[in-house]
């Protein structure tokens, strides 16, 4: 292995015997993601009334579903970072494609940002976030 290539793998911690612990899913996760769905809803809400949604085909009730998945997301993303890493990227997408603007809301892009830096943060294995995170990033440049 080549010298830069090395020192990458070093900066990334791919060989560090520390593993950061899994904790349950408990009370402070079910909190921040039922506060983080709220306010999401409530913006969606806010935005929809000044008439940010005029070009939306999408029924108001998967609108909901899409900001409330993307909420949920945060629950598990400290007892399975690279998993709920993945189901972001693919949340983003779906929505990306289905509602730009529902996707495009800065509550959803929020809670994108903190599973995908999540599952840098809470990885135990450091090779396997290396590829996760890297096929994240690639696909979202082709996208």
């Amino acid at each position: 292995m080549s010298g830069r290539s090395q020192r990458v793998l070093t900066w990334f911690g791919v060989d560090d015997p520390w593993e950061r612990p899994r904790p349950p899913i408990g009370r402070q996760d079910v909190v921040l993601a039922a506060s983080v769905e709220g306010v999401s809803l409530l913006a969606l809400e806010l935005v929809r009334s000044s008439g940010g949604f005029e070009h939306t085909d999408a029924p108001v009730w998967a609108q909901w579903v899409a900001v409330s998945t993307g909420a949920l997301l945060l629950l598990g993303r400290r007892r399975w970072p690279l998993t709920i890493a993945l189901v972001a990227a693919a949340h983003m997408f779906v929505a990306g494609v289905t509602m730009p603007e529902v996707m495009g809301q800065l509550s959803l892009q929020i809670i994108y940002f903190v599973a995908i830096l999540s599952g840098v943060a809470y990885a135990r294995d450091r090779r396997a976030m290396v590829v996760v995170i890297g096929t994240i990033l690639l696909f979202m440049f082709a996208w």
